[in-house]
């Protein structure tokens, strides 16, 4: 997503279980032959390492489209495109691809053109429909900030923490999400996988830094990737956190880039922090969006349709993919109608640090926390 989340950290994060076979729906002649054009999605919040580059290395992207619904390496061969066994075996490794015998197949649904143009407008008036029921909670947050002299975290808050933060805990806790946990099977990466084209546009994504009870929330688009990555990688940056988190005051964290990032000064504490229990004013209200958001996502009826209509993958790894569409729409309509405002910063690739910092929220949590996304 961040957990998943994401949207990795310039790839898109939010891994896929390699059993599950790719669309029998054709991609639009119009969508690129080679998969690392397109829109690559990894909901994978326990991944040592996302397939991302795999996929986009040498000629795999264009392998695995034109093994989407099963090709032999003769076919390729008469085809023009070249692959090894190497290549075949870092595919496999990464559950990206299976082979049957001499037959080659995408192990992730792979999304097109005609397919979306099905799925995004319905999910648009899914989320149109809980849009009434989540603005009062929305509006609590704001009305936080606000008083905390924060209100350009309001983005960060709502998306990273609640939208695309909290949401899946409720989904998971309804088991209603894929497995995650790694394994013998799984070394590298699990939970679910999906490529789509075309893409939605510069959406954000999040990823978290944990140390101890701290947890830093990093809302990151393309343009801001590796600015933040630059601040998550820092050596600093788990010592700072986890003395925030206790109330203590700190000096400016030194990113990698040797950038300064300050995160308290003076007059107090310079992004929001978030204490997960029910009566925190900012975690409160985002429980109720989440609590929304999950009802609407697992449930019969038309959800249910549109989880059915995605091929090739289970009930939890429909939701998975459903679900970020369904939150990008979700943002995009707040955003929209005024109900919150979209940090310029987001698309800015050349921000300063301290426009940067409203993307950030540090969540507190002394009992049971959340593990680091990564790519």
């Amino acid at each position: 997503m961040m957990v998943k989340h994401a949207a990795c950290w310039m790839g898109w994060i939010l891994g896929i279980a390699g059993a599950t076979s790719a669309l029998a729906t054709e991609p639009d002649d119009s969508a690129p032959s080679n998969l690392a054009e397109w829109s690559l999605h990894c909901f994978c919040i326990t991944a040592v390492r996302t397939p991302h580059s795999a996929i986009t290395m040498d000629n795999n992207g264009t392998i695995l489209h034109r093994a989407r619904s099963g090709v032999t390496r003769d076919e390729l061969a008469r085809e023009g495109i070249a692959v090894t066994d190497s290549q075949i075996a870092l595919l496999q490794l990464m559950h990206a691809l299976e082979v049957d015998d001499d037959v080659l197949r995408t192990a992730f649904p792979v999304i097109g053109p005609e397919q979306l143009d099905s799925l995004r407008p319905r999910l648009r008036q899914l989320a149109e429909a809980v849009l009434p029921d989540i603005e009062p909670h929305v509006a609590a947050i704001r009305a936080r900030l606000h008083d905390e002299g924060l209100s350009r975290s309001e983005y960060a808050v709502v998306f990273g923490h609640a939208v695309d933060g909290v949401l899946w805990e409720r989904l998971r806790e309804r088991g209603a999400l894929p497995s995650t946990e790694l394994s013998v099977e799984y070394p590298l990466w699990r939970g679910a996988l999906w490529a789509l084209y075309p893409s939605r546009g510069n959406v954000a994504g999040v990823n978290e830094h944990r140390a101890g009870q701290a947890t830093l929330i990093l809302n990151w688009t393309r343009p801001t990737g590796r600015a933040l990555r630059s601040l998550d990688t820092s050596l600093g940056l788990p010592d700072a956190l986890q003395r925030l988190a206790t109330g203590q005051k700190i000096a400016p964290v030194i990113d990698v880039s040797g950038r300064t990032w300050t995160l308290i000064d003076d007059s107090g504490m310079q992004i929001p922090v978030i204490h997960v229990r029910d009566d925190d004013p900012l975690h409160a209200p985002a429980l109720g969006i989440a609590t929304v958001l999950a009802n609407a996502l697992d449930r019969d009826g038309e959800m249910a349709e549109v989880l059915t209509s995605i091929e090739g993958v289970d009930r939890k790894q429909a939701l998975v993919i459903a679900a970020h569409e369904f939150i990008w729409d979700v943002m995009d309509l707040l955003v929209e109608r005024g109900l919150i405002e979209r940090p310029a910063v987001l698309d800015d690739p050349s921000a300063e640090t301290d426009d940067l910092r409203a993307l950030l929220v540090l969540r507190v949590n002394e009992g049971e926390t959340r593990a680091k996304q990564g790519p």
